[in-house]
């Protein structure tokens, strides 16, 4: 082996070394302060299939539990502060536990949460999105993606006649299939 080859070979081991030596000394400062999350995760594995609810926030050893938010802040069930950037994959962009936000849905939970029946409320969502996007002609909220696409497949085949739509075999729109 040449000199240059040898330089090379003792620098990724030494690199190698120091990473090693890194992610080591991470996970010991992990799961000192997160002992509570490793009891709650012993918990969820029994509960949860792979002990999480959603597969985009599982980090090893065990995914840190969350215990409240306000603003752009979240504190795990230890006590420790972390800015979440992710504002649950964007859904949340007042943030957590906006005053406004929490005081209107304390006011519509006294009134009730749920009806199987119209609302004014819903009604006055649905006209605002109406005049914010002026090619929308109707609205219709759903409970899921599965009744979003049931829906949309109706509508298609409503308006083209279509007695029929096709399906593609193992497509799925939560992620991608990765080969196995």
């Amino acid at each position: 082996m040449g000199t240059t080859a040898t330089t090379a070979a003792t620098a990724a081991a030494t690199s190698a070394a120091a990473t090693t030596h890194f992610a080591r000394e991470l996970l010991q400062r992990y799961t000192a302060r997160t002992p509570r999350s490793a009891d709650l995760y012993a918990r969820a594995v029994e509960a949860f299939p792979g002990g999480d609810t959603r597969t985009g926030t599982f980090f090893l050893p065990y995914p840190t539990f969350m215990s409240h938010g306000a603003g752009a802040r979240m504190w795990d069930v230890d006590g420790n502060a972390y800015v979440d950037f992710l504002g649950n994959f964007t859904s949340l962009i007042h943030g957590h536990a906006h005053p406004h936000i929490t005081s209107a849905i304390a006011t519509q939970a006294a009134q009730g949460t749920a009806f199987p029946f119209p609302g004014e409320a819903a009604l006055r969502l649905a006209e605002e999105i109406r005049r914010r996007v002026p090619s929308m002609e109707r609205v219709r909220f759903c409970n899921s993606g599965t009744e979003a696409v049931i829906g949309a497949i109706r509508a298609a085949r409503a308006f083209t006649g279509a007695p029929r739509c096709s399906r593609w075999k193992a497509a799925t729109t939560a992620r991608p299939t990765w080969p196995r």
